[in-house]
């Protein structure tokens, strides 16, 4: 598959430490990417959470996490319309 750079970057921002992650979005690896993002997509309710506690203007380790929880809700949604067009 190949993955948009901004795609990429987004996912390499919302999981910052998982190499093997960024390695196979780097190889175009479809399915198993889309299955992690899937599996590790937010609940309602933490992604309610971070959103009352990001603040772009601040730097803390929560504000970090909270960007992190919203970039990881949308990854699959971006996943799966890239997927969509990849099939055409």
């Amino acid at each position: 598959m190949n993955y948009p750079d901004e795609f990429k970057k987004k996912l390499k921002r919302a999981f910052p430490t998982f190499l093997q992650l960024h390695q196979l979005v780097d190889d175009g690896k479809g399915e198993i990417v889309g299955r992690y993002l899937s599996d590790n997509e937010p609940s309602r309710e933490a992604l309610e959470l971070a959103r009352l506690v990001v603040n772009p203007e601040k730097t803390s380790e929560a504000n970090a996490l909270a960007v992190q929880i919203i970039l990881k809700k949308s990854l699959y949604g971006d996943w799966l319309e890239i997927e969509a067009n990849e099939s055409k």
